[in-house]
């Protein structure tokens, strides 16, 4: 065979076994997304609506009873434009972020002056030592020049006014402060808070736990297995399948559950780059399949079949992994850090990110196109290649549509996203490397072949062993022959000198 001399289970599958594979693929996955549809909602909405006048340019809002749970804080704002015509702003925004953990300090909002010292005072305004609460922790201070861009009559774009990583304090208080010409430009301002549900962290840490479980016990009955088997006799399907198992362990990520308890961006930059990693391996195990079934084994090398197909996966994984990095760093840094607005070269480095997704994409259709031409002359593999190319397009897919649908208001804000995503991924790697195990009859084969292999090795040692102890009782008689022949002629000696000895008389 080309890929190797073990036969796989789909090499023995007829129509039925295919159907019933399908069949369990899609069963899961449509459990998978009916569990997240009844899932508790990903982030709780805190939306504040403020009219604009002449005195009131300044703005403030409290979000109550968070934990760790709630994993972050973020607000964006956008203003509702007043007039007829399209234009664009420069609008200055200048914010404060207080923390308490005093519940009594929540009926209480900060005030705040042009220096960003800490007052408190009542929501009705009274001055009265009675009506003042101790307690509010300035945090963030920071402030940064925006370009609003309005069209007639509408929305403006959005910006990111407010992003804290980890939750400290119980009680947040924001303070927003802008320019003071914006009542003569907007209508309004909206002030938008999210924060993760506390009941969808539970559900995600749940199901995790339940995929890096999955991921590991499947890890360790593929191992057992496949124990017995040379890794030089996988073919081409197996090498990359049972490898990128590990991959998707760390795409589970097993680490995640720190993210609650530990402060260091470290966990969350892990958490981005176990998945970015993940998805351009399996981006490379995609092409490889595909453009690799219509080559010899002997034809697979690195720098003629490997290296083009790489050359744009680090690229694409490289633009994004310094892209993360730099914007995570920021963001610990500067709570009003916009990665598009505030990241020097951004637009190169997306310009650099696209073309590389696009060698991609088009090295792949070509690929496919080639393979559906050549797959005709080796019918040997003519069933492998329609197997795994179906099943790929699947999942592409509906990787594509999940993607699509993150964009649709009304499914961002469910768990289906999450669970979609886990689901689609450790059901298709899992299933293809089940497809992808040695057939029984071939485990068989080698078991016996194995046994057989001890079995003559056993005999070559009993026969070994035999030739030697004849050898050595050979030896021994030989060596008893010699001394008796030594006595003889020693004897015979003695005996011709007494005869002499004697005629000598």
């Amino acid at each position: 065979m080309d890929f190797g001399e073990i036969k796989m289970k789909i090499d023995f599958w007829d129509k039925k076994k295919f159907i019933y594979f399908y069949l369990v693929f899609f069963v899961i996955l449509i459990i998978g997304l009916i569990i997240g549809g009844l899932g508790p909602d990903h982030y709780k909405q805190q939306e504040v609506e403020y009219e604009l006048h002449s005195n009131s340019t300044v703005f403030v809002v409290e979000v109550l009873d968070l934990n760790r749970l709630n994993q972050f804080l973020f607000v964006d704002t956008h203003f509702s434009n007043g007039n007829s015509l399209d234009f664009t702003q420069d609008v200055k925004f200048k914010v404060w972020l207080w923390g308490t953990n005093d519940i009594n300090s929540a009926i209480s909002v900060p005030n705040f002056d042009e220096d960003s010292t800490i007052g408190l005072s009542s929501q009705n305004g009274d001055d009265d030592d009675d009506d003042k609460t101790d307690g509010w922790d300035l945090l963030e201070y920071s402030t940064h020049n925006r370009e609003v861009e309005c069209e007639a009559s509408k929305n403006c774009t959005k910006h990111t006014m407010l992003y804290v990583p980890y939750i400290h304090h119980k009680n947040y208080a924001l303070g927003v402060e802008f320019n003071n010409t914006l009542e003569n430009t907007y209508e309004k301002i909206f002030i938008d808070v999210y924060f993760v549900n506390k009941a969808m962290t539970l559900f995600e840490l749940f199901f995790r736990y339940f995929f890096v479980m999955s991921s590991i016990g499947w890890i360790c009955f593929i191992t057992h297995k496949t124990r017995e088997i040379s890794f030089r006799k996988y073919s081409l399907e197996q090498r990359w399948s049972y490898n990128l198992l590990y991959f998707l362990l760390f795409f589970n990520n097993p680490l995640w559950p720190t993210i609650l308890i530990s402060d260091h961006s470290i966990v969350q930059v892990l958490d981005g780059i176990f998945t970015v990693t993940f998805v351009i391996v399996l981006c490379g195990f995609w092409i490889s399949i595909i453009d690799g079934l219509r080559f010899e084994r002997s034809e697979r090398k690195f720098r003629n079949f490997y290296l083009p197909k790489f050359i744009p996966l680090i690229g694409i994984w490289i633009t994004f992994y310094v892209i993360y990095i730099i914007s995570r760093r920021h963001e610990y840094d500067d709570p009003q850090f916009e990665t598009i607005n505030d990241i020097t070269g951004f637009l190169v480095a997306q310009i650099f990110l696209w073309i590389f997704i696009a060698f991609y994409i088009l090295h792949l259709f070509y690929s496919i196109f080639r393979a559906f031409i050549e797959i005709k002359q080796k019918p040997e593999n003519k069933k492998r290649f329609y197997f795994f190319f179906s099943l790929f397009l699947i999942s592409f897919i509906m990787i594509f549509v999940a993607l699509v649908g993150n964009f649709i208001s009304s499914l961002r804000n469910t768990s289906i996203e999450f669970l979609a995503y886990y689901t689609i991924f450790n059901i298709y790697l899992i299933l293809l490397s089940y497809a992808y195990l040695p057939s029984s009859k071939t485990l068989d084969e080698l078991q016996t072949s194995s046994h057989m292999k001890f079995e003559d090795e056993d005999d070559v040692e009993t026969s070994t062993q035999e030739s030697g102890l004849e050898l050595k009782e050979k030896s021994f008689s030989n060596s008893e022959n010699s001394q008796s022949q030594s006595q003889l002629q020693s004897q015979s000696q003695s005996q011709s000198k007494s005869k002499s000895s004697s005629k000598s008389d």
